[in-house]
């Protein structure tokens, strides 16, 4: 009797939460984003082809920077609002800009710290680290701006098997690691392999509050890491490339641009 009243109260859980309503509250129009991020203070920071531009919280253009030289930007991290990590896989270097858009120092080449060939990297939770995945040698590097040595975690393929990094980030001290074609592996602050959340398909993730989202093509899920439980928030638009969490806001990109919603 018990197990049909829990299966029954989560089903309704399940139907109750996953039937709430978005409220768009900003759009932006821009097509063709290269990359992107938002800010604590809910600052959209993308770019476009060699530009980019900062728009403030009520998506109104606040800075241009002109990215000549650098090459495209793959990623931007714009987690610490004083100071956004940006990467480029062409130029395989990371810079770092403050909150005009303006170079903060001086550009680091990844390949006179003997990184092979990187396709990823994503700020620590302090804004003097940075993580970066070596491909070529399959293991991620921790950079410390105090340390003259990274710290390393070795052969990931070993540990894992094959594997594609097709999202990297350190969120309330851990590090997810999303391969599309197998899940999201979680790694705590020493770089120890934790859990595995197998998702198969997911697009982006981020860890909020202790609970795991990712983005699938039809739904946002979040995904609880005691219970295993999961819920689904279908998307209210079409062709959904990426999201962010910042606060109660939930920020998607489309095809046609970032979209600012609240989920009622």
């Amino acid at each position: 009797m018990n197990r049909i009243f829990l299966c029954l109260f989560s089903f309704f859980l399940f139907t109750l939460l996953s039937a709430q309503e978005w409220r768009l509250v900003q759009s932006f129009p821009a097509k063709d984003i290269d990359s992107w991020d938002v800010d604590p203070m809910g600052k959209v920071i993308y770019s476009k082809k060699d530009v980019l531009i900062k728009l403030d919280s009520n998506f109104r253009v606040m800075f241009r920077q002109s990215l000549k030289g650098v090459g495209a930007i793959q990623i931007i991290d714009a987690r610490h609002a004083l100071k956004t990590l940006i990467f480029s896989e062409e130029q395989q270097a990371i810079a770092f800009l403050d909150n005009t858009l303006t170079f903060h120092q001086s550009v680091h080449d990844l390949s006179g710290s003997n990184v092979s060939y990187s396709t990823n990297a994503s700020y620590s939770a302090q804004s003097n680290r940075y993580w970066v995945y070596d491909t070529d040698n399959s293991k991620l590097m921790l950079f410390d701006e105090m340390q003259h040595q990274p710290m390393v975690i070795e052969n990931l393929a070993g540990i894992m098997g094959e594997l594609v990094v097709n999202d990297l980030r350190e969120m309330e001290n851990t590090l997810l690691v999303l391969d599309r074609s197998k899940g999201i592996y979680l790694f705590d602050y020493y770089g120890t392999l934790i859990d595995l959340v197998e998702t198969g398909g997911a697009m982006s993730v981020s860890l909020v509050k202790g609970f795991v989202f990712y983005l699938t093509t039809e739904a946002l899920v979040r995904f609880d890491v005691r219970s295993r439980d999961e819920i689904l928030f279908r998307l209210p638009d079409n062709e959904v490339i990426d999201f962010r969490i910042v606060g109660e806001s939930i920020y998607l990109r489309t095809a046609e641009g970032i979209k600012k919603y609240l989920l009622k």
